[in-house]
């Protein structure tokens, strides 16, 4: 026998022994790489503007990386490099932006001079500050 759940997100009812559903952002995982400039993409969901990025460079070289913001044009990163056979860690709260970055699409740009640029990339976003450490 079925029944059909009513219940708002974050509304508990004791007893009921029903999941409640929680208000998570967003988590993506992706690779880029093929040539010596290589975009991705993700999103931030209105409401989960605590971003963080880790990269990991599968390059024997440097790889630079800016963040975009599509609507807007604004750059959140711009021009900062991974080493070569390394990993970086960016949260929008060590930036300076305590308010959270602009829900929407953004542009990850990769750059690896004359090599071939090759990472991955962990994001979460959250409606916490705490979410991105």
């Amino acid at each position: 026998m079925s029944t059909t759940a009513t219940q708002d997100a974050s509304t508990t009812t004791t007893g009921d022994h029903v999941v409640t559903p929680q208000s998570v952002g967003n988590s993506f995982n992706f690779t880029v790489g093929g040539s010596a400039t290589a975009p991705g993409s993700f999103e931030v969901p209105k409401g989960f503007g605590h971003v963080k990025l880790r990269i990991r460079n599968y390059v024997n070289a440097p790889v630079d990386f800016t963040v975009q913001h599509n609507d807007s044009g604004k750059v959140y990163v711009d021009g900062k490099t991974i080493s070569k056979n390394s990993e970086t860690v960016w949260r929008s709260t060590d930036a300076g932006i305590s308010d959270g970055l602009r829900s929407g699409r953004y542009t990850i740009q990769f750059r690896g001079g004359t090599n071939k640029v090759n990472v991955e990339i962990w994001g979460v976003a959250g409606s916490l500050p705490s979410d991105a450490k």
